[in-house]
């Protein structure tokens, strides 16, 4: 005999396993279902929101960090900094600050000066 198991925490049961084809295991496969129904509904996703154009800091850095072969996970490394927040600089939601600009030009081998000259022409833009 086959038995489904569930997890516990998970599904609201203590009980060790259900026998398969038992009324039990059917009323709890049929709260499964209806659970992942309701968590696939396409009405239920929101859709994503709209990039913002990118601005010349964001499309700059995707270019120098593409030539020098960098990747967000190593450039993050480099400049000590997390990975979602480079992610978020290559898409220009956000620049970076203080001394991360001054490890970014040394890393590129341009001023700050430059670096905040492209992130005033990218909030000019927006």
């Amino acid at each position: 005999m086959t038995t489904i198991r569930f997890v516990p925490a998970m599904y609201g049961t203590n009980a060790g396993g259900l026998p398969e084809g038992s009324p039990e295991a059917a009323a709890a496969v049929a709260r499964v279902k209806a659970i992942m129904a309701k968590r696939t509904r396409s009405d239920k996703v929101k859709p994503m929101p709209q990039r913002v154009t990118h601005g010349r800091f964001a499309d700059w850095l995707r270019r120098v960090m593409e030539t020098r072969g960098d990747t967000i996970a190593s450039l993050a490394a480099t400049l000590d900094v997390g990975m979602s927040a480079v992610g978020r600089w290559r898409s220009g939601e956000s620049t970076p600050r203080g001394a991360t600009r001054l490890a970014l030009a040394e890393r590129y081998g341009v001023t700050v000066e430059r670096i905040e000259a492209l992130m005033r022409e990218e909030e000019q833009a927006a």
